[in-house]
């Protein structure tokens, strides 16, 4: 990150007395110019998409329907009239901080019980802690999760430098796309955070679960329960909470948006509709904090955490 930094400070300084030079040379206000070329054009520009994946219609459960499936598993696998005790997770947020410690602490867990996945009905979390939650979940869905150490894998991921990539679309491509008439999706800073994400996950994991469809992750594998999540931002427009998650959302959740439902322009039925999205972005919905987590639009509106 140093770096980049560096080397963006360089480059801005060698760029502006060329446009400084040019300016005096020509006596023409070329940065005046550029600036208000930039506000002209910003509102036509906006390249902060949010990314999907080919669409699966869904099948979603709502809260209580989850949670009855749940205690029918634990009934089956520990016997029927004794307690079964269960586990919901809330993890605040503050960058790869809440990241690497609701990941290590989730893992450490797993790895003292094995037996504490099927007791976690759900994960709810913000930001940094979406991510950790996001890592947690996708290790359980490995195919043979019980033949390596949770906390370790976490740790081998989160350990990385995940923020360079973004902070290099900021002062670079993203920064040129401010000037520019139309959008360009590949100079976007959200989308090269996510793609970090993507191959952090698969330098230590080997395969691109990061970079598949969030639904995937309840769908098939080894595990007959499969924790749920939500990752909670919030509308820029709206200020309303938007949850992405595998579940459905009824009246419980009166201040909230369902993500699925925005990410399907509500085309489909509530149960149907699914959020059709890289598990990689689905993080980011939660974790796009301005400036250097820009907000994305959804159908009619934005959404950032």
């Amino acid at each position: 990150m140093g770096t980049i930094l560096f080397l963006a400070a360089a480059s801005w300084v060698s760029a502006g007395s060329l446009l400084v030079y040019l300016g005096g040379r020509w006596q023409f206000p070329v940065i005046t110019i550029l600036i208000i070329e930039a506000c002209l054009v910003s509102p036509l520009n906006d390249n902060h998409i949010i990314r999907t994946v080919p669409p699966q219609e869904g099948s979603r459960l709502d809260v209580v329907q989850s949670f009855s499936r749940w205690y029918a598993l634990a009934e089956k696998t520990e016997g029927a009239g004794v307690p079964h005790t269960v586990f919901v997770v809330a993890t605040e947020g503050s960058g790869i901080r809440a990241a690497y410690w609701t990941a290590t602490v989730l893992g450490e867990l797993q790895d003292r019980n094995a037996n504490f996945a099927s007791h976690l009905f759900a994960i709810s979390g913000v930001s940094g802690g979406s991510l950790g939650a996001v890592v947690f979940d996708a290790l359980l869905a490995e195919p043979n999760p019980s033949s390596f150490n949770f906390k370790s894998k976490a740790d081998d991921i989160l350990g990385q430098d995940l923020f360079s990539p973004a902070l290099a679309s900021m002062l670079y491509p993203d920064f040129i796309q401010r000037f520019l008439p139309f959008p360009v999706p590949h100079f976007d800073r959200a989308r090269a955070l996510e793609l970090g994400w993507e191959k952090g996950w698969r330098n230590t994991m080997k395969n691109d679960r990061f970079a598949a469809s969030f639904v995937d992750l309840w769908k098939g594998g080894s595990r007959e329960w499969m924790p749920s999540l939500f990752l909670n931002g919030s509308s820029v427009e709206k200020g309303k909470r938007i949850i992405t998650t595998n579940l459905r959302l009824t009246t419980i959740f009166l201040d909230a948006e369902d993500a699925a439902d925005r990410l399907a322009g509500y085309k489909l039925p509530a149960t149907k509709a699914a959020c059709n999205i890289p598990l990689s972005t689905a993080v980011n919905m939660s974790f796009r904090t301005s400036p250097f987590f820009p907000a994305g639009p959804l159908p009619g509106w934005l959404a950032r955490s």
